[in-house]
């Protein structure tokens, strides 16, 4: 290509990192798009924002917006919605978080890859921690031999009053099963080992008094994934009791 890569943001909090990391990488930010009018501002008063860039607070006119890719960083369990709109619109899609929140949202998504031609990419970014990219060149160096049980484990406790992480009561993070926020637990795994789900099972930790008084989930599940090669990963998906943390294991022979 022999301009740059004209990008677009929807959701301007978590947003402002791939705002800046765009215009590192080279590319041009036109647009920015926030249902919160504050939200705009704090990322219009960032020295990398361009001056020239269009603000807007409607998803449907922000789309209409001449530009070539767009990155979705709005609430987690809408993406798949959004990047579908974004590709018939004619923008290629970087999903900052999940791809979908169900099976028909995902069969939707990949369906309207193949019929607009658009590129899409999840942005799942925990492979991508430096211990965890030196474990997937340790093991495609063929050091540790072949990989027959993985853990994984991604803990995110939250406090119970709002706050920037949950700044409404009917926040996604208060409702959102425990399973369906497996990436960061699961995606290393993956990304070290190069290899692909075949079977998934798994099952929910009750915790209501947790519930009660913090969400209206549960605390963690626990995820059994069992790969095209026979390898078991085990996973709890974003669990909710503390500390905050997260680790990987591989078990090879």
């Amino acid at each position: 290509m022999d301009r740059k890569i004209r990008f677009g943001v929807f959701g301007c909090t978590r947003g402002q990192s791939h705002m800046k990391n765009g215009i590192l990488a080279g590319g041009e930010l036109v647009a920015i798009c926030d249902k919160q009018e504050k939200i705009l501002k704090s990322a219009q008063s960032k020295d990398f924002f361009p001056k020239d860039a269009a603000i807007y607070t409607d998803f449907d006119k922000f789309i209409e917006h001449d530009m070539d890719c767009v990155v979705l960083c709005n609430y987690f369990h809408e993406h798949a919605e959004y990047a579908i709109t974004a590709m018939r619109k004619g923008k290629h899609v970087l999903s900052e978080t999940t791809a979908g929140s169900s099976f028909y949202y995902c069969t939707e998504l990949c369906q309207a890859v193949e019929e607009t031609g658009m590129k899409y990419m999840l942005g799942e970014n925990y492979p991508y921690t430096r211990p965890n990219m030196e474990i997937k060149r340790v093991y495609d160096s063929g050091t540790l031999g072949r990989v027959l049980y993985g853990e994984g484990e991604y803990v995110h406790p939250s406090p119970g009053k709002p706050g920037p992480l949950m700044p409404e009561l009917n926040h996604w993070r208060r409702w959102l099963p425990r399973t369906y926020y497996a990436t960061h637990a699961l995606g290393p795994l993956l990304y070290m080992t190069g290899l692909h789900p075949k079977e998934v099972t798994g099952f929910v930790i009750p915790a209501p008094d947790f519930r009660q008084a913090k969400y209206t989930t549960d605390i963690a599940g626990i995820i059994i994934t069992k790969t095209e090669t026979g390898a078991i990963f085990r996973t709890p998906g974003c669990a909710g009791f503390a500390p905050h943390g997260s680790w990987y294991r591989l078990g090879c022979m």
